[in-house]
């Protein structure tokens, strides 16, 4: 059993915290007790979670959380392309990333056996990672000859790609509302990039 860290947990205003690598998000007491992690009810689990998470869902936290260290990313990048082939940068982050997140898991005790994957699960992983990849060549290509404030906006127009594929291959529908935010973003970042 892998012990819980201290930078693992989020408390909230409840005086709960959420547990971030836990599959359930569990809401834990931090007075000690351990009623909440031994199992007693499910049901007074989800009860916990729904009235203690607060109005804003988990996906949402998430998300922001990516939106912030993306923007973090962007930054940094830039200030190390200074001297340096972007596409050998992005050899560098991604060796960084393949030993961070390794690490990451056994301290959040969620390691398991990779190869134990169903092979439909391979594919469609080694396709994203490829995905990935050129995302990030060019990605980078575009910070080194351009400027970071101007760059994002453009790549943040994956989310208009996001919502079109996800509609055709996931069956999702994003409301008429939901459409006319995606296209303000977009349309907003593509303007703001062009006017710089």
């Amino acid at each position: 059993m892998f012990p819980v860290w201290p930078w693992a947990a989020i408390p909230n205003k409840n005086n709960t915290r959420i547990d971030l690598f836990s599959n359930d998000m569990a809401c834990r007491r931090l007075n000690g007790s351990n009623a909440a992690t031994t199992g007693q009810s499910q049901g007074r689990m989800a009860g916990v979670r729904s009235a203690e998470m607060g109005p804003l869902p988990l996906w949402f936290v998430w998300a922001l959380g990516s939106a912030v260290f993306a923007g973090i990313t962007a930054v940094l990048a830039k200030a190390g392309l200074e001297d340096v082939d972007p596409d050998l940068a992005t050899l560098v982050r991604t060796g960084i990333v393949a030993l961070f997140l390794p690490l990451l898991l056994v301290a959040a005790g969620k390691w398991s056996n990779p190869f134990e994957l169903s092979v439909r699960t391979w594919w469609f992983l080694g396709f994203s990672g490829i995905a990935t990849g050129l995302s990030w060549i060019c990605y980078f290509r575009a910070l080194k000859a351009g400027q970071a404030s101007l760059v994002v906006p453009v790549d943040r127009l994956s989310l208009l790609v996001v919502a079109l594929l996800a509609f055709l291959f996931l069956d999702e529908r994003p409301s008429i509302l939901g459409w006319i935010g995606l296209l303000l973003v977009g349309g907003g970042g593509l303007l703001f990039s062009l006017s710089g």
